[in-house]
């Protein structure tokens, strides 16, 4: 009683003094990134960023209804947007310096929270939109969606219903196509390191120090990426990490071959259905198969770098599934065997830096009714030797018969208690609404194989079921020659329905062996609300139970994390950590106490973000042993002759140049005489990073995750010429490793144009006219009139123009008046418009 009381006097200590030193400025609006769909999965924007408060949900609203292929236009930076919803009768309008709302003819006043001034646009509340809309949004904070229930179908639908092809996910921001970023033989150069000194004190009177360090660098070589990492311990190596890879989203390499990806000396294998067999390996592969796809239905890889330090925690539709760390020897994070879910499938990823660092990533995967198209097979190849020495081979052919089935053809050997060979077959269809798979994995002696199905159960459960027969089979994940001869499994995702924002996974697995069986079953329970997130984890294999509480709650610029862990109904721990952090410092405390070894252990740690470097102690101490570390951080970019020093690690990451310029002569491309332009923002959709060109006209984003898509949104709402556009609303790039990519966004001079149609004969009314733009190209732009006559335009270059009114019942039928936009651009207001 005493040590718990003593434990629980220092809990409170912690956050009391956390509590006054981590105040800060709080956000009144949580920012959210959403998938938007129909009931059906149909994904009509897979990053659309919202703001959250408590509960009540606000919309950009142009960019949601663009998304929707409605009808919208906006004026005066966004303060007017107004359309139609599929046809011109139903028509919208919001004024927010009015701060009406306008449904035809009906007019209602906006309140103060009916809308929020996003700074790159307006944010419209959900109950607002659902009215212009004429829908039903349903909200689900913990699988990041929102699903919009309607009797009719938005354009997007339609074009899939008369094409009856798969639109898919991952839709580039915009419509734009990705933008090709090109390849030197040699450019720029990424170092890094990171160097821990670490005196330890042990209770028995001895001590000892140790120096870790890491040392990475990148580069682009032979119009490849190079990279290699080096982590030590003191004069001993722990590990090392080098490799010269290729990729093309475009399936550009070695020509004809149209392979994707290609990488020599240090690469990870895959791992296959019923076998296994990841390695990392010394050799070569190559492959190309599509980034952007998930081809391998029933589960996922997830894979990538981490530093030492770093933690990453990965959620699927809101849920709590995994937790990963970068150590000295695996500077990787691997999530192996992700189920996937029928439907949506979205992954958040949350990185927890050493220093307070946080960055999110996120992933949509979405399995319908359809396949996407392939039109050759999909390959690849691998051979290398594990870290043994032993030789591991790998090959894989994949192809798309028809349009409903897909079949895996795949080999393998590698050593595992002597040489293995496997072969595998597998093939996906649809059935209805539900994917079903049967896989095989099979020696020249034994084999196994599984069927498994994939399906929504009364709409809202996530439903997986698989059956396997073992016949001998002996592998990394079949127990064979213990005896191993079936296995059922069922797992279920589901929402709750009497407690928003509340999930439930469950799995069952029964494995029945020759003389017993088996089994396990698991359930988490999580609970999204705001900044808090709870989870709690059930785990029982034959009665051994285990149970984990996750909860996090971030309030301000301060985090709070409990977790504690039971195993057969005795805790094994309970851990505290409190987390302060801001735009130059962390300050975290965290305190864990272990029920066997009766032993306490505290933690504090400091780090400081300098300009060039960052600088951290942190100090931990328990009954056995007292340690003290500092710790120093820094990475360095060379790229066009010029130096960038950073207080984190580059080399891992790609990085993004952006540059705005006037395009003054119309040709897209930068010339010299051409002006760079300040204060263009520009967006990192994921993760929400922005980032304003300087007073060179560059905006810089770095630290970006290889061989994901980066979309990239362009606001000009800072840029002092309010008629100065942006030619496109944004574009995406494919990140590499090492690679300092350089684009150039050319900007344009565009005015507006507003105007009166007065009519003379009181017997025409405004639908009886039509209205166009005509440019010296002789190029007609039909523009839309109000029902009292009044028009605007935007978009429209310097020149001269004809304004053409047309009308077949008036006795004159045609108008005309011309006008001229100024070469800097202007809001002109046309008069004299009667017919």
């Amino acid at each position: 009683m005493a040590r718990t009381l003593s434990l629980l006097r220092i809990l409170l200590i912690l956050v009391v003094t956390y509590s006054v030193f981590g105040r800060g400025q709080v956000s009144d609006y949580n920012e959210l990134i959403f998938q938007v769909k129909n009931k059906g999965n149909f994904v009509f924007n897979d990053a659309l960023i919202v703001f959250d408060l408590g509960g009540d949900v606000y919309f950009p609203l142009s960019e949601l209804l663009e998304s929707l292929g409605v009808e919208v236009k906006s004026s005066g930076g966004d303060q007017i947007i107004e359309g139609y919803v599929l046809n011109e009768v139903s028509t919208y309008k919001i004024d927010i310096s009015k701060k009406q709302f306008q449904l035809g003819a009906t007019k209602t006043s906006l309140k103060d929270d009916d809308f929020i001034n996003g700074g790159d646009g307006i944010y419209i509340r959900k109950n607002i939109v659902e009215q212009i809309l004429n829908v039903q949004m349903d909200v689900d904070f913990l699988g990041s969606e929102v699903s919009i229930i309607s009797s009719y179908l938005f354009p997007p639908e339609q074009k899939k219903l008369r094409s009856k092809k798969n639109i898919g996910s991952l839709t580039t921001y915009a419509g734009e196509e990705a933008i090709d970023v090109k390849r030197d033989w040699l450019s720029g150069f990424n170092f890094d390191q990171d160097i821990f000194y670490r005196f330890v004190k042990e209770g028995r009177g001895e001590n000892h120090q140790d120096v870790l360090h890491q040392t990475s660098f990148s580069t682009e070589f032979l119009k490849s990426e190079l990279y290699m990492s080096y982590t030590g311990i003191n004069d001993m190596k722990e590990a090392q990490w080098l490799s010269l890879s290729r990729t093309d989203h475009k399936g550009r390499i070695f020509g004809d071959l149209e392979a994707t990806s290609f990488s020599v000396y240090n690469f990870n294998s895959s791992s296959v259905k019923l076998i296994g067999g990841s390695r990392t390996l010394k050799g070569a592969t190559v492959s190309n198969r599509p980034f952007n796809t998930s081809v391998i239905f029933s589960k996922r890889d997830f894979v990538g770098p981490i530093s030492v330090g770093w933690e990453v925690e990965l959620y699927q539709n809101g849920i709590f599934i995994a937790r990963d760390s970068g150590t000295a020897q695996k500077q990787r994070y691997e999530f192996k065997d992700i189920d996937l879910y029928y439907g949506t499938n979205s992954f958040h990823f949350i990185f927890y830096g050493p220093k307070g660092e946080v960055k999110h990533s996120y992933e949509t995967y979405n399995i319908d009714d359809t396949f996407q198209k392939t039109k050759k097979p999909i390959w690849t190849f691998s051979s290398g030797f594990d870290e043994k020495g032993e030789s591991h081979h790998f090959a894989e052919v994949d192809y798309l018969f028809g349009e409903k089935l897909y079949v895996e053809s795949i080999y393998t050997s590698f050593y595992d208690d002597g040489l293995k060979e496997f072969y595998s077959l597998n093939g996906s269809t649809y059935l209805g609404s539900s994917l079903v798979s049967l896989n095989s994995a099979f020696t020249s002696k034994d084999n196994a194989f599984e069927l498994s199905s994939k399906f929504k159960l009364f709409q809202d459960l996530s439903t997986q079921l698989s059956y396997t027969r073992v016949n001998g089979l002996t592998s990394e994940l079949l127990e064979g020659d213990l005896g191993l001869k079936d296995i059922a499994r069922l797992t279920v995702l589901f929402p709750l329905k009497f407690i928003s924002n509340l999930q439930l996974f469950s799995e069952f697995k029964y494995k029945k062996f020759k003389n017993t069986d088996t089994l396990w079953q698991r359930y988490r329970l999580s609970y999204f609300k705001g900044k808090l997130y709870s989870s709690f984890y059930f785990e029982d294999l034959d009665g051994y139970s285990f149970v984990e509480l996750f909860n996090r709650y971030v309030f301000g610029k301060n985090e709070l994390r409990f977790e504690t862990r039971i195993s057969h109904s005795e805790i094994e721990n309970i851990s505290l950590e409190l987390l302060h952090r801001n735009s130059r410092f962390s300050l975290s405390g965290d305190i864990s106490h272990y029920v066997d070894s009766e032993l306490t252990t505290t933690t504090l740690s400091y780090n400081h973000r300098l300009k060039y470097l960052t600088l951290g102690a942190n100090l931990s101490h328990n009954k056995k042993e007292s340690i003290i570390g500092i710790n120093l951080s820094y990475g360095l970019n060379y790229d066009d002759g010029k130096t960038q020093i950073y207080e984190k690690k580059t080399s891992a990451y790609g990085s993004l140049k952006i540059i705005a310029f006037e395009d003054l002569n119309g040709n897209n491309t930068y010339d010299e005489d051409e002006p760079l332009t300040e204060n263009v923002e520009f967006r990192k959709v994921t993760g929400s990073l922005t980032e304003k060109t300087n007073v060179l006209g560059v905006a810089t984003f770095t630290h970006l995750i290889p061989n994901k898509p980066v979309d990239i949104k362009i606001s000009m709402k800072d840029v002092e010429n309010i008629y100065l556009k942006a030619n496109k609303k944004g574009f995406r790039i494919w990140p590499r490793v090492g690679k300092n990519a350089t684009i150039y966004v050319p900007l344009s001079i565009r005015g507006e144009a507003e105007g009166e149609v007065q009519l003379t004969n009181p017997n025409i009314v405004m639908s009886d006219i039509d209205v166009y733009i005509i440019d010296t190209n002789n190029e007609k732009r039909k523009i839309r009139v109000e029902n009292d006559g009044y028009f605007w335009v935007d978009n429209l270059a310097p020149g001269d123009y004809h304004l053409r009114i047309e009308c077949s019942k008036c006795e004159i039928e045609s108008f005309e008046k011309e006008f001229s936009m100024p070469s800097g651009g202007d809001s002109l207001f046309i008069e004299g418009l009667r017919i």
